[in-house]
Formats: structure tokens, C-alpha cells, sequence
């Protein structure tokens, strides 16, 4: 359904997903405590489509494992959940790990937890992951910043990513600019050159 674009087929799928673990929460909550690796991670990312408070408390317990890969199952689902009040230091505190995909991770668990304005530094560091060593952070940063929909990254975007040696990362930078609509008007010679 993903790879054909099939709306109706993924709603139906994510609808089924939110019965899933509200039916079986507490199965989730459980195995991301005790269980072994890999189910860690499926109870981790089963998490992400609960509206349940008990699914976030227990994907903040998730980051703090010292299983890299639970780490790396338990931010995205943490910011999949977009509850208000999720700390957003769990991220940010993410986005310097030297496991780069812990900061894809975390990265992909900000696109629905950074909020208006650059609390606590966030879209700051974001940009700085726009020079990351790693292709999949980098681009994971400008899909982030496309979401977030500002002009501040305007600038960085067109110097950077439409720069970038990854043509999946300038191809996602373009797309970026073009969301920012009539702003990004001034980027349209880097688009060009790029």
C-alpha cells in the first residue's frame, strides 16, 4: 500500500494498527520491559499508533535502554504519538549521539514533536544535521525542516542541502523550498544551479 501510494489502503492499515495496540497495550508496555531485542522493537513501534499515556511513559523508558536498536524503535514511536508534553530534551539529547541512527531516530520522531519558534535550541541543531556525515540524517533534517515550514531555513537549505553530494538529499532540499511557497522565491537560482 506504501509503495503504491494507496491512501485507502493505508488508512485501513493505520486504523487496524490503533485497534492493535490499544487492544493489546499492555502486551506492548510489557515486552518493550522484558522481552528480547526484536520484540522490543515491534512492541516499541506498535506504540506509535496509541493515544494512551502509558505508551509514552513507556517509550521514554524505550530511549533510555541500553539496546541502541530499542532506542532507535523507541523515538520515532514517541514522537509518532504527538503528545503535548512529550520533553523534548529526550530528542534533543538524541540528536548529538555518535550512532547516527540514533539522530535519524530522533530526527524522525521530531517531524511531529517540533513545535513554533526554536525551543530549547531544536531547529537550531537540526540544522547543524544538515552537515552530517551520514546521507539518511541529513536527509531525515530537511524532511524535518519541511515539516516544520519556516523561512529561517531557507538559507541553510540552499548553501547545504542543495549542495549536497546525495542527490536524494537535494531532491528532498527542492521539494523542501517548493513547500515554503512564495518565501523561498529568493531560492530559486539555487534551485536552478542545483
Amino acid at each position: 500500500a506504501y509503495a503504491d501510494l494507496n491512501t485507502v489502503a493505508l488508512d485501513a492499515v493505520g486504523q487496524e494498527m490503533r485497534r492493535h495496540a490499544t487492544r493489546n497495550l499492555d502486551i506492548f508496555i510489557r515486552d518493550l520491559k522484558t522481552a528480547e531485542t526484536f520484540r522490543k522493537q515491534l512492541a516499541a513501534f506498535a506504540m506509535a499508533f496509541s493515544t494512551e499515556r502509558q505508551a509514552q511513559e513507556a517509550l521514554l523508558a524505550g530511549v533510555q535502554d541500553q539496546d541502541l536498536a530499542v532506542v532507535a524503535a523507541s523515538l520515532p514511536s514517541l514522537g509518532m504519538l504527538a503528545i503535548e508534553d512529550t520533553p523534548l530534551d529526550v530528542f534533543k539529547s538524541k540528536l548529538k549521539s555518535p550512532t547516527w541512527y540514533i539522530r535519524q531516530a530522533a530526527l524522525y520522531g521530531l517531524r511531529f514533536q517540533l513545535p513554533e519558534g526554536d525551543p530549547k535550541g531544536l531547529l537550531t541543531d537540526v540544522i547543524l544535521l544538515l552537515s552530517d556525515p551520514q546521507m539518511d540524517v541529513r536527509n531525515e533534517a530537511v524532511i524535518v525542516l519541511r515539516r516544520r515550514k519556516t523561512i529561517v531555513t531557507i538559507d541553510p537549505l540552499v548553501r547545504i542541502s542543495l549542495k549536497d553530494r546525495h542527490p536524494l538529499v537535494r531532491q528532498n532540499a527542492a521539494i523542501t523550498l517548493g513547500a515554503l511557497g512564495k518565501d523561498a522565491v529568493d531560492a530559486s537560482p539555487g534551485l536552478i544551479e542545483a
